[in-house]
């Protein structure tokens, strides 16, 4: 280590060279900014892939929560004077919810830092998956109206609570999409 550190930092006087100095600090400084920029690069490809993912999940998470909140009133309201949609347009719709959820979930891996946007949605297709039990009661009118505004209350809430808590992971991602992880 000696003769190195001779052969770096001592001329052949025996005098100080700042020249090894230099050299030293310049491979360490491009050392650096070699880890610094694939560091860089890496928190750009995550922000971008982040962004990228969110730009097409977010849409798929309101147009369920807007078709599944429509299918619903259909569904619970179908047998009524005001409501005159056919079994055939109900199912439609509903196989567009199902396509919508089923892409939520393909699109959104099941781990614990997406389960605020998957809690809420998973629990709205719950809902709509026993909704024929709802919907045969209204049809048989062994529900009484206080009890189906309770249901529908209960659905907006889930709906209203499902809206709130998307917003706040997609803040949350957003934020993380900024710092670069």
């Amino acid at each position: 280590m000696t003769d190195l550190m001779k052969f770096l930092f001592v001329d052949v006087h025996g005098k100080f060279e700042w020249i090894g100095i230099t050299s030293v600090l310049a491979i360490v400084t491009l050392t650096y900014n070699a880890w610094d920029r694939r560091r860089q690069f890496r928190a750009d490809l995550i922000s971008k892939s982040r962004i990228k993912w969110m730009e097409q999940v977010r849409p798929l998470v309101a147009n369920f929560y807007t078709d599944s909140k429509k299918y619903i009133f259909d569904r619970l309201h179908a047998n009524t004077k005001s409501q005159t949609l056919s079994i055939p347009e109900l199912n439609n719709n509903l196989v567009k919810v199902q396509e919508l959820y089923t892409q939520i979930i393909l699109f959104t891996p099941d781990n614990e830092s997406n389960e605020l946007l998957l809690h809420s949605v998973k629990l709205v297709w719950g809902e709509i998956d026993n909704m024929s039990d709802y919907a045969d009661l209204v049809a048989t009118r062994k529900i009484s109206k206080s009890k189906l505004q309770a249901v529908n209350d209960y659905m907006m809430d889930l709906f209203n609570n499902g809206v709130k808590q998307s917003s706040k992971y997609f803040k949350l991602e957003w934020d993380r999409a900024k710092a670069g992880e």
